[in-house]
């Protein structure tokens, strides 16, 4: 029994042949590519969506890690502002 990955590398390695879109198998391939226009404006439009999602979830970790930060200074200096009450 042939596992997976070898019989999607024997179906895009035969559709690349016959210079068809690895993807759909129906269209032709664009030159230089293994896809059909169709296909790659799929690929693309799928890589934008995620990058955004990677970037809103960067962001979001960044501004979860500032908050932490400012919790830290405020906790700072409160201890120095009760430390001068003692003091005076």
């Amino acid at each position: 029994m042939k596992s997976r990955a070898k019989y999607f590398r024997q179906r895009r390695q035969r559709l690349s042949r016959k210079k068809l879109c690895a993807r759909c198998g129906t269209e032709p391939a664009k030159p230089g590519h293994t896809h059909c226009a169709a296909c790659l404006a799929v690929k693309v439009v799928k890589a934008e969506i995620s990058s955004a999602e990677i970037a809103k979830q960067v962001k979001a970790a960044k501004r979860k890690r500032l908050l932490a930060h400012l919790d830290l200074i405020e906790q700072g200096r409160q201890a120095v502002l009760s430390k001068l009450d003692v003091i005076t």
